[in-house]
């Protein structure tokens, strides 16, 4: 029966046959000179419950000659394994609480970049065609009937007002009354052009042109400078619809006729039938 013994430097478990008894040879795991022991040491192998050991093939035994019988290489039984208090070399323990903390550690960077690749592409994807803000030129013209020919409407107000942005404060509309006008440092002005509408005067041939968002809806609101209103007022409709930009209503129109319309801006120019009060 061959000898099973535990090297004493690497706690490695070797097998060798009986004919080295008391000699000397180098373990060939830790390369340490070590000395086989004349009888079985108490059997590692069967302390693990291993009571039937792979047999070790005599042949795989090399002998190396140096100084007599001290140059037998020892063969190991079976790969090294770790004993009571030992552990094997080319292994560290983890705790199972480690291994845990760095899968879940690397989930979390995982779905960090995640995120940020979701927010840089969303910002970063182009914008479809048809969504593009682009300009579109708007022009037109106001007149008012002066009995026998239609003459420019010189100074009527133009005012344009995106329907799907109704102000969340109605700015004062008395500057924006043709005999009130104010073209400069006007809040009621600044208020509807960061709304995303315009104000614009016509010119002495009643002309005139403005560049708003194209595809857009817009009402679109003319107030006559020459020509007063008639007896007919303002219907209720009319009045609920432009009290949603502006109250009173009275202080924008004053006396004065207007026209109150709702426009679709499409295109790069889009010239507007003209008025006439």
């Amino acid at each position: 029966m061959p000898i099973r013994f535990e090297c004493p430097q690497c706690i490695s478990r070797l097998t060798i046959s009986r004919k080295f008894a008391g000699k000397r040879g180098r373990c060939p795991h830790c390369k340490n000179r070590i000395q086989v022991p004349e009888i079985e040491i108490a059997d590692p192998l069967a302390a693990d419950g291993l009571d039937n050991p792979q047999p070790m093939d005599p042949n795989s035994i090399e002998n190396k000659p140096s100084q007599g019988i001290e140059g037998t290489a020892i063969m190991p039984n079976r790969p090294p394994v770790a004993s009571e208090g030992h552990f094997l070399r080319d292994k560290v323990p983890i705790p199972r609480w480690a291994v845990y903390l760095q899968g879940a550690l690397l989930g979390v960077i995982a779905t960090t970049f995640f995120i940020f690749g979701l927010a840089v592409g969303n910002n970063t994807a182009p914008i479809p065609a048809a969504d593009v803000g682009t300009q579109a030129i708007i022009s037109g013209a106001v007149y008012f009937d002066a009995g026998r020919e239609r003459l420019a409407d010189y100074g009527a107000v133009v005012i344009f007002l995106p329907v799907n942005s109704p102000p969340r404060e109605r700015p004062d509309a008395e500057g924006l009354r043709p005999d009130r006008f104010q073209a400069v440092r006007n809040p009621a002005i600044d208020a509807i052009r960061g709304m995303g509408g315009a104000v614009v005067r016509t010119d002495r041939d009643g002309k005139f042109e403005l560049e708003l968002d194209s595809q857009t809806t817009y009402w679109w609101l003319v107030i006559s400078r020459h020509q007063s209103a008639g007896e007919n007022g303002i219907s209720k409709q009319t009045r609920a619809e432009l009290g949603a930009w502006f109250l009173p209503v009275e202080d924008l129109l004053g006396d004065q006729d207007f026209a109150w319309n709702k426009v679709r801006v499409s295109g790069n120019r889009v010239t507007l039938q003209a008025i006439t009060f």
